[in-house]
Protein backbone atom coordinates (compact mmCIF):
# COMPACT_ATOMS: atom_id res chain seq x y z
CA UNK A 1 0.00 0.00 0.00
CA UNK A 2 1.51 3.16 -1.27
CA UNK A 3 -0.08 6.88 -0.54
CA UNK A 4 1.19 9.67 -2.78
CA UNK A 5 -0.56 11.74 -2.14
CA UNK A 6 4.63 49.83 -2.69
CA UNK A 7 3.35 51.19 -1.56
CA UNK A 8 1.37 52.90 -4.23
CA UNK A 9 -2.17 54.29 -4.66
CA UNK A 10 -4.10 52.36 -7.26
CA UNK A 11 -7.79 52.79 -7.71
CA UNK A 12 -7.42 50.66 -10.74
CA UNK A 13 -9.84 50.58 -13.61
CA UNK A 14 -9.97 48.92 -16.84
CA UNK A 15 -12.34 47.54 -19.26
CA UNK A 16 -13.82 43.93 -19.05
CA UNK A 17 -14.67 41.88 -22.14
CA UNK A 18 -17.56 39.27 -22.34
CA UNK A 19 -16.96 35.71 -22.77
CA UNK A 20 -13.91 35.50 -22.10
CA UNK A 21 -12.67 32.08 -20.27
CA UNK A 22 -12.27 31.15 -16.61
CA UNK A 23 -9.28 29.25 -17.83
CA UNK A 24 -5.97 30.37 -15.72
CA UNK A 25 -3.60 27.71 -16.30
CA UNK A 26 -0.59 30.48 -15.50
CA UNK A 27 -1.14 30.42 -11.49
CA UNK A 28 -0.06 28.28 -9.73
CA UNK A 29 -2.57 26.76 -7.26
CA UNK A 30 -6.30 26.65 -7.35
CA UNK A 31 -8.53 26.50 -3.99
CA UNK A 32 -12.64 25.98 -3.99
CA UNK A 33 -13.26 28.12 -1.12
CA UNK A 34 -17.36 27.49 -0.64
CA UNK A 35 -19.01 24.39 -1.04
CA UNK A 36 -21.23 25.48 -4.06
CA UNK A 37 -18.07 25.71 -6.16
CA UNK A 38 -18.96 29.46 -6.42
CA UNK A 39 -16.07 31.01 -5.30
CA UNK A 40 -12.64 29.71 -6.74
CA UNK A 41 -9.12 31.12 -5.73
CA UNK A 42 -6.19 31.08 -7.57
CA UNK A 43 -2.27 32.14 -6.46
CA UNK A 44 1.04 32.48 -7.54
CA UNK A 45 3.22 33.22 -4.97
CA UNK A 46 6.46 35.52 -5.49
CA UNK A 47 9.55 36.51 -4.38
CA UNK A 48 7.97 40.09 -3.07
CA UNK A 49 4.46 39.42 -3.48
CA UNK A 50 1.91 37.53 -4.28
CA UNK A 51 -0.60 37.43 -7.52
CA UNK A 52 -4.39 35.99 -6.72
CA UNK A 53 -6.83 35.78 -9.14
CA UNK A 54 -10.89 35.09 -7.99
CA UNK A 55 -13.18 33.62 -10.14
CA UNK A 56 -16.81 33.99 -8.49
CA UNK A 57 -20.55 33.07 -9.64
CA UNK A 58 -21.65 36.60 -9.41
CA UNK A 59 -22.51 39.99 -11.30
CA UNK A 60 -22.15 41.29 -8.53
CA UNK A 61 -19.13 42.50 -6.35
CA UNK A 62 -16.88 40.60 -4.89
CA UNK A 63 -14.42 40.40 -1.47
CA UNK A 64 -11.29 38.59 -0.07
CA UNK A 65 -10.24 39.25 2.72
CA UNK A 66 -6.76 38.04 5.36
CA UNK A 67 -8.64 37.88 8.57
CA UNK A 68 -6.69 37.44 12.37
CA UNK A 69 -9.32 35.13 13.64
CA UNK A 70 -11.56 34.54 10.69
CA UNK A 71 -14.13 36.87 11.49
CA UNK A 72 -14.54 40.90 9.21
CA UNK A 73 -13.08 42.72 12.25
CA UNK A 74 -9.63 43.54 11.81
CA UNK A 75 -9.72 42.10 8.16
CA UNK A 76 -7.82 43.34 5.24
CA UNK A 77 -10.24 42.72 2.69
CA UNK A 78 -9.91 43.72 -1.47
CA UNK A 79 -13.20 44.98 -2.63
CA UNK A 80 -13.78 44.61 -6.59
CA UNK A 81 -16.69 44.36 -9.20
CA UNK A 82 -17.28 45.43 -13.08
CA UNK A 83 -20.19 48.21 -13.98
CA UNK A 84 -22.52 47.48 -16.61
CA UNK A 85 -19.78 49.35 -18.99
CA UNK A 86 -17.21 46.62 -18.35
CA UNK A 87 -15.34 48.96 -16.03
CA UNK A 88 -13.43 46.97 -13.25
CA UNK A 89 -13.21 48.86 -9.72
CA UNK A 90 -10.74 47.12 -6.98
CA UNK A 91 -10.20 48.82 -3.45
CA UNK A 92 -8.23 48.14 -0.90
CA UNK A 93 -10.28 48.29 2.60
CA UNK A 94 -10.25 47.44 6.16
CA UNK A 95 -13.31 45.64 8.61
CA UNK A 96 -13.72 47.49 11.86
CA UNK A 97 -16.49 45.50 12.81
CA UNK A 98 -19.56 43.49 10.93
CA UNK A 99 -20.13 46.64 8.52
CA UNK A 100 -18.85 47.91 5.08
CA UNK A 101 -15.28 48.08 5.52
CA UNK A 102 -13.66 51.09 5.10
CA UNK A 103 -11.04 52.07 1.71
CA UNK A 104 -7.41 52.27 2.99
CA UNK A 105 -5.64 55.52 3.11
CA UNK A 106 -2.77 53.88 1.14
CA UNK A 107 -3.88 51.13 -1.11
CA UNK A 108 -1.60 48.36 -1.49
CA UNK A 109 -3.43 45.98 -4.68
CA UNK A 110 -2.56 46.60 -7.96
CA UNK A 111 -5.55 45.40 -10.65
CA UNK A 112 -3.91 43.08 -12.99
CA UNK A 113 -7.04 42.00 -15.24
CA UNK A 114 -10.76 42.00 -14.75
CA UNK A 115 -13.75 40.99 -16.82
CA UNK A 116 -17.60 39.82 -16.23
CA UNK A 117 -19.58 37.18 -18.34
CA UNK A 118 -23.00 36.40 -18.12
CA UNK A 119 -22.24 34.07 -15.20
CA UNK A 120 -19.07 35.23 -13.27
CA UNK A 121 -16.73 37.78 -12.05
CA UNK A 122 -13.12 37.79 -12.45
CA UNK A 123 -10.63 39.76 -10.74
CA UNK A 124 -6.82 39.16 -10.59
CA UNK A 125 -4.47 41.03 -8.78
CA UNK A 126 -1.09 41.45 -7.22
CA UNK A 127 -0.41 42.74 -3.36
CA UNK A 128 2.93 42.37 -1.27
CA UNK A 129 3.73 40.18 1.46
CA UNK A 130 4.54 43.12 3.56
CA UNK A 131 2.89 46.68 2.63
CA UNK A 132 4.35 48.93 5.16
CA UNK A 133 0.29 49.63 6.12
CA UNK A 134 -0.49 49.42 9.68
CA UNK A 135 -4.27 48.47 8.48
CA UNK A 136 -3.38 45.55 6.47
CA UNK A 137 -2.54 41.93 7.10
CA UNK A 138 1.05 41.30 6.81
CA UNK A 139 1.09 37.86 4.85
CA UNK A 140 3.90 35.46 5.98
CA UNK A 141 5.02 31.88 5.40
CA UNK A 142 2.22 30.61 8.50
CA UNK A 143 -1.10 29.52 7.56
CA UNK A 144 -3.80 32.88 7.15
CA UNK A 145 -7.66 32.47 7.58
CA UNK A 146 -9.36 33.43 3.87
CA UNK A 147 -12.30 35.25 4.58
CA UNK A 148 -14.95 35.55 1.58
CA UNK A 149 -18.00 37.04 0.49
CA UNK A 150 -19.93 38.35 -2.79
CA UNK A 151 -22.97 40.04 -3.27
CA UNK A 152 -25.79 39.95 -5.92
CA UNK A 153 -25.13 43.58 -7.46
CA UNK A 154 -22.71 46.22 -7.28
CA UNK A 155 -24.08 48.41 -4.20
CA UNK A 156 -21.43 46.64 -1.01
CA UNK A 157 -24.01 45.91 1.29
CA UNK A 158 -24.74 42.44 3.39
CA UNK A 159 -23.26 39.93 1.12
CA UNK A 160 -25.12 37.29 -0.47
CA UNK A 161 -22.53 34.55 0.73
CA UNK A 162 -19.63 34.64 3.32
CA UNK A 163 -16.99 32.14 4.55
CA UNK A 164 -13.29 31.31 5.71
CA UNK A 165 -10.75 29.08 4.82
CA UNK A 166 -7.57 28.60 6.53
CA UNK A 167 -4.94 28.11 3.47
CA UNK A 168 -0.80 28.26 3.12
CA UNK A 169 -0.48 30.66 0.32
CA UNK A 170 3.23 30.55 0.11
CA UNK A 171 2.94 27.01 -0.67
CA UNK A 172 5.44 26.27 -3.26
CA UNK A 173 4.80 24.13 -6.53
CA UNK A 174 4.62 20.24 -5.52
CA UNK A 175 5.91 17.92 -8.72
CA UNK A 176 4.99 14.14 -8.54
CA UNK A 177 8.17 12.25 -9.48
CA UNK A 178 7.76 9.59 -11.71
CA UNK A 179 6.77 6.91 -9.97
CA UNK A 180 7.73 2.72 -11.40
CA UNK A 181 5.25 0.17 -12.08
CA UNK A 182 5.65 -1.18 -9.32
CA UNK A 183 4.44 1.94 -6.98
CA UNK A 184 0.45 2.00 -6.82
CA UNK A 185 -1.43 4.53 -5.54
CA UNK A 186 -4.37 5.03 -2.90
CA UNK A 187 -6.50 8.37 -2.50
CA UNK A 188 -8.41 8.82 0.50
CA UNK A 189 -10.58 11.74 0.09
CA UNK A 190 -13.41 12.95 1.98
CA UNK A 191 -15.93 14.72 0.23
CA UNK A 192 -17.58 18.38 0.88
CA UNK A 193 -16.10 18.58 4.01
CA UNK A 194 -15.77 22.62 5.54
CA UNK A 195 -13.53 22.60 8.58
CA UNK A 196 -14.23 24.58 11.27
CA UNK A 197 -11.67 27.52 11.94
CA UNK A 198 -11.72 27.84 15.24
CA UNK A 199 -9.94 24.69 16.42
CA UNK A 200 -6.10 23.78 15.54
CA UNK A 201 -6.19 20.06 15.05
CA UNK A 202 -8.95 18.63 13.66
CA UNK A 203 -9.17 14.68 12.95
CA UNK A 204 -11.45 13.97 10.86
CA UNK A 205 -12.88 9.81 10.69
CA UNK A 206 -13.89 8.12 7.78
CA UNK A 207 -14.22 3.98 6.61
CA UNK A 208 -12.65 3.16 3.59
CA UNK A 209 -11.93 0.01 1.74
CA UNK A 210 -8.44 -1.33 1.67
CA UNK A 211 -6.77 -2.08 -1.89
CA UNK A 212 -6.59 -6.27 -2.01
CA UNK A 213 -3.57 -6.40 -1.06
CA UNK A 214 -1.81 -9.90 -1.20
CA UNK A 215 2.20 -9.17 -0.82
CA UNK A 216 4.08 -7.45 1.82
CA UNK A 217 3.72 -3.42 0.27
CA UNK A 218 5.53 -0.64 2.08
CA UNK A 219 4.22 3.05 2.06
CA UNK A 220 6.49 5.20 0.52
CA UNK A 221 4.63 8.59 0.58
CA UNK A 222 1.84 10.51 1.58
CA UNK A 223 0.63 14.17 2.19
CA UNK A 224 1.31 15.89 5.50
CA UNK A 225 -0.03 13.52 7.88
CA UNK A 226 -2.76 10.46 8.03
CA UNK A 227 -3.46 7.90 10.43
CA UNK A 228 -4.46 4.83 9.30
CA UNK A 229 -5.66 1.96 11.49
CA UNK A 230 -6.85 -1.43 9.91
CA UNK A 231 -10.13 -2.72 10.88
CA UNK A 232 -10.54 -6.22 10.41
CA UNK A 233 -14.61 -7.38 10.21
CA UNK A 234 -16.14 -10.75 11.01
CA UNK A 235 -18.97 -11.54 8.90
CA UNK A 236 -21.11 -14.91 10.80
Amino acid sequence: MNVVAGSLVVLAACTGVLGQSLESKDLMHRAVLDQEGKFVMLWTPRDEDIVIEVQVATKGYVGLGFSPNGGMRDADIVLGWVNGEGKVTLEDRFATGNSEPRKDKLQSVTLLSGFENDTHTVLRFSRPWATCDDEDFELSGDTVRVIWAFGKDDQIAWHEKRGTKSMYLQEPQFSLPTLGNDVKTWDLVSDNISLPDDLRTLYWCKLFKMPNITKKTQIIGFVHHTVLYECNLLIV
